[in-house]
């Protein structure tokens, strides 16, 4: 048992089995963090040492890109002037507009790039965009395009 497991030796099994759980996940939350951090930290010398874009830059989409993106994405929408692609999504239900969201959930882990998105009952918004792109706080890029084109391929 862990710390927190300890601090409840009188609250039954079923409290201990969630100080437990709990235990794990913290104790799995914070490894995860520091590896991350590590990671973060070392490719952004390994960058800066070459010359090259750090961890906090990454290149914003041209205008031709910007109309290229959207050309093959019609049913994506500009936004935040110009900074942002938003897109509307109906389903039949909760249930299935849930389904899509755990969709896109896992598909935005697999690409380490993660969407804004609005749910009400059947109706997904989902906006794309890269907060560390360009210099004015944000942008799309290469990331969102990805991202546009996996979603559609759920749909």
């Amino acid at each position: 048992g862990g710390r927190l497991a300890r601090r409840l030796p009188n609250k039954g099994p079923k409290a201990r089995s969630l100080a437990l759980a709990s235990e794990h996940s913290l104790g799995k939350s914070v490894a995860t963090h520091n590896i991350r951090d590590t990671i973060t930290r070392t490719t952004s010398y390994r960058s800066s040492q070459k010359g090259s874009l750090t961890m906090a830059q990454v290149p914003e989409l041209t205008e031709d890109e910007t109309k290229q993106l959207l050309a093959d994405h019609p049913d994506w929408e500009l936004a935040r002037e110009g900074k942002a692609i938003t897109r509307t999504f109906q389903f039949a239900d909760f249930s299935e507009a849930w389904g899509f969201m755990s969709r896109v959930a896992l598909l935005a882990d697999s690409h380490d790039h993660h969407p804004e998105w609005f749910n009400v009952y059947a109706k997904v918004e989902i906006t794309l965009t890269t907060h560390d792109a360009g210099t004015n706080g944000g942008g799309l890029s290469i990331r969102d395009v990805k991202m546009a084109r996996g979603i559609d391929a759920l749909m």
